[in-house]
């Protein structure tokens, strides 16, 4: 049983990051409007007619939403039966479905409020941070509570080094989903227009903070590095070293090339995939020996 809800609980963490990257395409796509101002209705209906393509789009990241939400639930009440309430991974399923309720709140407010569309106000950029900051918020209970189902895995309760790191992360992260609402709703035609662009005092305020994201992303890859390298080698530490690469790589690809849809995605999924790695680098040493990608390996072997 125990194994079976390890599993359950990976596939809850990969179907939420899948969310995640869908509502980020509903954002890029521009179709946050496209139920209009109705929740948890579509345009006032139950299931809309869908006319646009962009009603499309929201109307299935509001199923999606809604089938990750209960399957949380799920998640949330096999923890409660097979663990004791002291278990760590039952605490973790509880937070999880604390954010999950939070997530589904913010996107109401995103909704009702009108701060979808070509809405441009300060009050959207704040929502867009603190809607990715819940989300990643989520992936870690989730990624907690998925780890935590082995007995043997428990914080590491003083790394403070670790939680300051994770910090930044999630701050550089808030950033990039400002810049990434900049970009969608302020394109640049070229890369110089869009220097330009970024320092000229006469922009919106949205353009003139995209220069904040790759600055802040560059100095917290690098201590991240640095913090990996100077830690007990273990493979999920080299596995994030790879990552952190990576998502460096695409960020200045999603830079080069105008952040189109698809960078965009691809940059986001590597956040996501450091993030995990991360949270899960707070584990004791015993875990850190293993590594994410023997653990995700020994799943493997005991599902065939």
């Amino acid at each position: 049983m125990s194994q079976k809800l390890s599993r359950f609980s990976l596939s809850v963490l990969i179907l939420n990051i899948l969310v995640i990257l869908w509502g980020a395409f509903v954002r890029a796509s521009g179709s946050g409007a496209g139920c209009g101002a109705h929740w948890p209705l579509c345009n006032g209906e139950l299931f809309p007619q869908a006319n646009k393509i962009q009603t499309i789009i929201e109307f299935s990241h509001r199923i999606s939403s809604g089938l990750a939400f209960v399957i949380v639930i799920i998640l949330f009440l096999w923890n409660k039966k097979l663990h004791s309430t002291s278990h760590p991974a039952r605490k973790f399923a509880s937070w999880s479905l604390i954010f999950m309720v939070v997530e589904a709140l913010i996107g109401a407010a995103l909704v009702l409020l009108k701060l979808v569309g070509d809405n441009d106000s300060s009050h959207r950029a704040t929502v867009v941070g603190l809607h990715l900051v819940n989300s990643f918020c989520l992936l870690a209970a989730l990624t907690l509570t998925w780890l935590c189902q082995n007995e043997n895995n428990i914080f590491k309760t003083k790394n403070y080094k670790l939680y300051a790191l994770m910090s930044l992360f999630i701050i550089v992260s808030c950033a990039g989903a400002i810049t990434a609402l900049g970009d969608t709703l302020f394109p640049s035609n070229s890369l110089q227009e869009g220097f330009i662009q970024d320092f000229s005092s006469s922009s919106h305020f949205l353009i003139r903070l995209r220069v904040w994201h790759p600055t802040l992303a560059i100095i917290t890859s690098l201590l991240i590095w640095i913090y990996c390298s100077l830690e007990e080698s273990s493979k999920s530490h080299k596995i994030l070293k790879n990552l952190i690469v990576a998502q460096i790589i695409f960020g200045f690809l999603n830079l080069l090339l105008l952040a189109p849809i698809w960078a965009q995605l691809v940059h986001l999924l590597f956040a996501c995939c450091c993030w995990v790695c991360l949270v899960a680098s707070s584990l004791t040493k015993s875990y850190s020996r293993v590594g994410l990608w023997n653990f995700t390996l020994s799943l493997s072997q005991n599902r065939t």
